[in-house]
């Protein structure tokens, strides 16, 4: 059957075959195996997929040939002996088409919006402080209000620490304050604060993720696009789904 593979791949994009495949393995990023399981024209493709695969890999060339023989290109017993090869073939191939059409028919590419719902998630802070000062007195206050989504309430004190010249984990501090501000519509102020996160700082990459993604959140695609190339190569941890959306973004 590897001829008939070969047709295929040769018929559609290698693109979409290899989402379909890591959407299938759940080699994908959890926020997009999220979205993708509700969206309902992706899924018919995944059935479809499935389906066809399933076809071509079952199909043995004997059974295929004489089914195909018998269904559509039979002989009578009168006529001359003639090679059916190439036309078992162009009916498999045409078959498997019919049942693959659906699977790599283009989807429309996701909205900035959809996107950033897709992969936008909140983060959660670990252990607070481990002081008693006041900077980790307010940072503690801070963080219980950001963990009941009291956003509102907790942005001015992280204003506060980031004011601070003497607190220890500025980073902390810009990051959350950043997503208390997307989280209540600021996100033109997040920027500004994700922005001033520097490379030195543990919590950099958080940031750098959460820039692009609110780049997104805003629909400037190419700002997006230019913060999420070096997370994409040099995040540990954001690097993975940093890929996925830049091929999201690909398609657009």
């Amino acid at each position: 059957m590897d001829n008939l593979d070969e047709q295929l791949n040769d018929t559609f994009n290698s693109g979409d075959i290899t989402r379909l495949e890591a959407f299938l393995s759940g080699a994908l990023p959890a926020p997009e195996i999220a979205a993708l399981n509700n969206d309902p024209d992706f899924m018919q493709a995944v059935a479809a997929y499935q389906e066809a695969r399933k076809a071509i890999d079952t199909w043995g060339e004997e059974d295929l040939r004489q089914s195909l023989k018998n269904s559509f290109y039979a002989i009578p017993e009168e006529a001359p002996v003639r090679d059916l090869r190439p036309f078992w073939l162009a009916a498999a191939v045409a078959a498997s088409l019919t049942l693959l059409v659906i699977a790599f028919w283009p989807s429309p590419p996701m909205s900035s919006e959809q996107l950033f719902a897709a992969y936008y998630e909140t983060p959660h802070p670990g252990v607070a402080s481990r002081g008693n000062g006041a900077s980790d007195s307010l940072l503690s206050v801070a963080i219980t209000a950001y963990q009941e989504e009291n956003f509102d309430v907790a942005i001015p004190d992280f204003q506060a620490l980031v004011a601070d010249s003497g607190f220890a984990q500025p980073g902390l501090a810009r990051l959350h304050l950043a997503i208390c501000l997307v989280e209540t519509g600021k996100s033109s102020q997040a920027i500004s604060v994700l922005e001033k996160v520097t490379e030195t700082d543990a919590y950099y990459w958080d940031a750098r993720w959460y820039l692009a993604l609110t780049w997104l959140l805003q629909g400037d695609v190419p700002a997006c696009r230019e913060v999420l190339v070096p997370v994409s190569k040099e995040s540990q941890r954001f690097g993975k789904m940093a890929t996925w959306l830049l091929k999201e973004l690909s398609r657009r």
